[in-house]
């Protein structure tokens, strides 16, 4: 139990509890006692007494619910109780700190009492909301969460963190800050974010190599490797089909042999067979390969 509260001004004595006055304005009969939260008040009648009734009269000018003190002051922003003499409170509202828990928390801080620290807010630490830490335009780059307190993580870069593109030594290395990759692209991609697929014709590391001589034409090649799915077109040959037929060769994949060419059987189309001055002597045909005379020359 709290001790029991003196006032050294006579108008509030706490005689005058028990004086049988009943006015109840304090300012104009100065007839009330006075206490604060808590405390207590006793009186000693000297011997034992068969009481009937108390009655206890209120004073006229206490304060409204929501103030306190001389002047009723109004509360703070408390959280549960508060002290009506003082004002005080037991805790303060997210956003308030102080005893009477009516300042403002201060620029970078948050929450009850102001005790938390703003996160990586993108527009500075010093602007997020008072009340609950969350940044009113998001986070900073390398940065996630309402709070925006948790790092990306591997893989992701920038404000909110974004997925990395594809980098050449996996995309799970690109700068956190801004998504570059460090060792650039992997093949089939290109761009400063290395999430652009190359176009098409192109292949390789930043797509960088155009594709060769495809079956089906020379854009469909793999963006990765440049190999072509359905093999070369007439006349050329290798991985990335850019090596043209060996002289004696023609064809799709370079699988077949000139014929009887006039001016030898090296010197034939190597797309499609054809010798370009005719067939020696003895052969005819497109390709020169069937026996016979040519028509219009003598035997």
């Amino acid at each position: 139990m709290a001790p029991a509260l003196v006032y050294l001004s006579s108008d509030y004595s706490k005689m005058n509890a028990i004086d049988n006055v009943i006015a109840n304005n304090t300012d104009d009969c100065g007839c009330c006692s006075a206490t604060a939260s808590n405390n207590w008040w006793q009186i000693d009648l000297g011997k034992k007494y068969l009481i009937e009734e108390i009655r206890v009269y209120g004073r006229g000018s206490a304060c409204l619910f929501g103030h306190y003190g001389y002047g009723c002051l109004p509360e703070g922003h408390c959280a549960l109780e508060y002290d009506t003499a003082i004002g005080a409170c037991s805790s303060c509202v997210p956003g308030w700190e102080g005893d009477a828990c009516n300042h403002a928390c201060a620029p970078g801080e948050y929450g009850p009492g102001c005790t938390s620290v703003c996160g990586f807010c993108r527009d500075g630490h010093i602007t997020c909301n008072t009340h609950n830490g969350h940044c009113p335009n998001g986070c900073s780059a390398g940065y996630k969460g309402d709070i925006c307190t948790t790092p990306c993580d591997p893989g992701e870069y920038g404000p909110g963190c974004i997925l990395c593109g594809q980098c050449g030594d996996g995309n799970t290395t690109c700068n956190t800050d801004n998504g570059y990759c460090p060792q650039g692209c992997a093949s089939g991609f290109k761009g400063d974010l290395c999430n652009l697929p190359c176009a098409p014709g192109e292949f390789g590391l930043n797509c960088s190599s155009n594709c060769g001589y495809c079956h089906d034409g020379n854009t469909p090649c793999d963006a990765s490797n440049g190999h072509c799915p359905t093999g070369c077109a007439a006349g050329y040959k290798g991985d990335f089909c850019k090596t043209t037929c060996d002289p004696g060769n023609y064809g799709l994949g370079c699988t077949s042999n000139c014929g009887q060419c006039r001016d030898g059987n090296t010197t034939c189309n190597i797309d499609n067979g054809h010798c370009p001055n005719g067939c020696a002597s003895g052969f005819k045909g497109e390709t020169c390969q069937t026996l016979g005379s040519t028509p219009g020359t003598r035997r």
